[in-house]
This record gives C-alpha cells, structure tokens and sequence, in this order.
C-alpha cells in the first residue's frame, strides 16, 4: 500500500525507523482484515486512526521549504494517505459489501 515506506532504510533517525516497521507489522494484518471482509468497519476505524496519525508524523510537508524538492515528495505521500484515509471512512459508512467473510457468517 505504501512502497515509498518500504525504501531505503537509513538509520539517520531510528526512532522514525522503528515506527515504519510497527507501521508496516501492525497495518498488514488490518490491510488483510479491510480485504477479505473480516470484521471490516472495526479495522477500518483503527487504520483511519492509525494511517491520520502516521501521516502528520511522517509526512510533514510543512517542515520543508516550498522550494525544495522533497516539499514536492512528501506533500504527495501527505495526500495519497488522506485519500486512502477517505476510501476507508467510504468503507466504514457503507459496510464491506455482500461478498465480504462477515456477510457470509451472517448465513451461517
């Protein structure tokens, strides 16, 4: 989902390393939930938490000058989030459709 997260990792700030990687060990499984209709609105209400939180700690194109080019980088990681952010607040208001694995436990 974010292979700009997954780039080279130098270890010029560990602490925002560490929370790439909890990023990446803790959205994986909720990813996953979102795709196979797995109690879908509960795990995406804690992505959108998680993914807004994450974007304004690891996306701040404000820090950086306008001029400089990784203004332009990190401004377009900032709204790619926020969109994937309003796709998951479309899911949690319409629900994970009929072919999710919650709509068939309904049957059972």
């Amino acid at each position: 989902m974010f292979l700009t997260l997954l780039g080279e990792m130098s270890f010029d700030n560990l602490f925002t390393e560490v929370i790439r990687a909890v990023e990446i060990i803790v959205g994986l499984p909720l990813m996953i939930c979102v795709c196979i209709g797995y109690k879908t609105k509960l795990a995406s209400c804690i992505l959108v938490f998680w993914l807004f939180v994450l974007n304004l700690y690891l996306n701040p194109f404000w820090m950086y000058a306008s001029s400089r080019a990784m203004h332009d980088f990190v401004k377009y990681d900032f709204f790619q989030t926020l969109s994937v952010i309003g796709g998951l607040l479309y899911v949690i208001t319409l629900g994970p459709g009929g072919v999710s694995f919650d709509e068939h436990k309904k049957n059972w």
